[in-house]
């Protein structure tokens, strides 16, 4: 699924501080091929997933220093930036409702209206999990205090995607990520893109689509484009039949399924989505797995103890052990073949994506 095109090793297992960066046949731009703006987005796009942090949609400076249009973008993860300022903004194109340093501005929208309308961003305060953001596409004319009350108002209704408001269109409301916005010079065009479009549906897609906006005239917005960044599929059947899968399918049973309510933090499902989300990247982006929190001796440790719990965990102990070696040969395998790696370079990504993918299935 990827072809290296830079590898420089260490030794000692350890890839330089130029990581291996493969091109991909992801990501793919299915619709809107022939407008200039989704080009724009499309390259920009191809930049973040390219780029080292785990978050596509949170790999925004690659693209800043590319100077490709960008004008509002994520700054720092989501969970670093609940209740502070939370974007990044070029303020020649984007006005807020506070001054940068005096507070936080809830409120981004862009200063020159195109086609009667404009775009504008909503934050505002959710729970520990984080703040949750709108998008819209309002009249024009919308002055300040309306607009602070439509955020406001929104916080009192469900999550959605895709509807309207008697002042213009509702891109999503009271969802978890953040919006990016670009100006094309070319067609003098403002762009909105959704980086997570199908967050309420899901459905396996890990690594989600995004979804291209321009204005339509009045307070109304169209799609112009999509973006997808890797097929829709169980993360395991991403994974190549044979010992790396049954390691994964192993590890998910080892996991388990809650035994009662697990409240709002919701442990075991958020470890189940964690692991998965590893191996997806173990097979689309290996370059830019996370670091899970606890160390390999730290997991030997907990399984160890886990495994003298009863018989059956001790067996499954025994299988993970067996089956390890054999998942990182194929996977060093696939590296060779799918990723035209040599032999020594393949190993040395596998042995550090292995890692990581098998250490994100616990939390000791």
């Amino acid at each position: 699924m990827f072809l290296a095109v830079a590898v420089t090793i260490l030794s000692a297992g350890q890839v330089s501080a130029r990581e291996i960066r493969p091109q991909t046949s992801w990501p793919k731009l299915i619709t809107g091929s022939k407008s200039p703006e989704c080009m724009q987005v499309f390259k920009a796009a191809k930049l973040a997933f390219n780029a080292g942090g785990s978050q596509i949609d949170e790999n925004t400076e690659a693209v800043k220093n590319a100077d490709m249009g960008l004008v509002l973008a994520p700054e720092g993860s989501a969970v670093e930036v609940a209740g502070a300022k939370a974007f990044w903004f070029d303020a020649q194109y984007i006005d807020t409702n506070a001054r940068e340093h005096d507070n936080v501005p809830s409120l981004y929208w862009q200063k020159v209206p195109i086609k009667g309308g404009k775009f504008l961003v909503g934050q505002k305060k959710m729970n520990w999990q984080g703040d949750w953001y709108d998008l819209y596409f309002v009249n024009a004319d919308l002055p300040l205090d309306r607009m602070e009350s439509i955020v406001n108002d929104a916080q009192k209704e469900s999550q959605a995607e895709s509807t309207s408001i008697p002042e213009g269109s509702v891109i999503y409301r009271n969802l978890w990520h953040r919006p990016w916005f670009f100006y094309n010079k070319q067609s003098k065009n403002f762009i909105a893109v959704n980086v997570q479009s199908n967050w309420l549906s899901r459905d396996n897609n890990f690594f989600p689509d995004w979804k291209i906006y321009a204005p339509d005239g009045g307070s109304k917005v169209k799609l112009i484009g999509t973006i997808k960044f890797a097929p829709n599929m169980d993360a395991f059947k991403l994974l190549p039949r044979g010992p790396l899968r049954e390691l994964a399918l192993l590890l998910d049973k080892i996991i388990g399924i809650p035994k009662g309510d697990e409240g709002t933090f919701q442990a075991t499902p958020r470890l189940k989505a964690d692991a998965a989300f590893a191996w997806a990247n173990l097979i689309i982006r290996p370059w830019a797995m996370a670091e899970p929190s606890n160390s390999l001796n730290e997991v030997e440790a907990g399984l160890k103890r886990w495994s003298k719990g009863s018989p059956v965990y001790k067996k499954q102990y025994a299988q993970l052990k067996a089956l390890y070696p054999m998942a990182l040969q194929s996977l060093t395998e696939y590296y060779q073949t799918s990723g035209k790696l040599p032999p020594a370079a393949a190993r040395k990504l596998a042995t550090k994506a292995l890692d990581r993918a098998y250490r994100s299935n616990f939390k000791f």
